[in-house]
């Protein structure tokens, strides 16, 4: 992944966090949802590695707390295409 990429990602978490505070990773868990639900495979998986950032992130400003993403899959491997082909990352053009 590119540089630009992983700032994207990052941004988008940032934001979330700002936005939303603690309800951020459920807000993220239900756009992953709707999205994978609408076919929007590409999507999903950049909200996935949003919601991974997040918990990094959640990680890093509250070491030894239980403020974990437990609602969100950051899990990316069942994202495939209808056809059961891997789809390429969202992001990965770019780097």
């Amino acid at each position: 992944m590119g540089m630009q990429a992983d700032h994207d990602l990052w941004s988008q978490a940032l934001a979330a966090e700002r936005r939303y505070g603690d309800s951020g990773p459920d807000i993220i868990a239900q756009q992953v949802q709707k999205l994978m639900a609408a076919g929007e495979y590409r999507e999903a998986e950049f909200w996935s590695q949003v919601a991974e950032c997040l918990s990094d992130l959640h990680a890093i400003r509250f070491p030894g707390e239980s403020k974990a993403m437990s609602s969100v899959n950051t899990d990316t491997s069942w994202l495939h295409s209808p056809a059961d082909q891997p789809i390429m990352s969202a992001m990965s053009w770019r780097s």
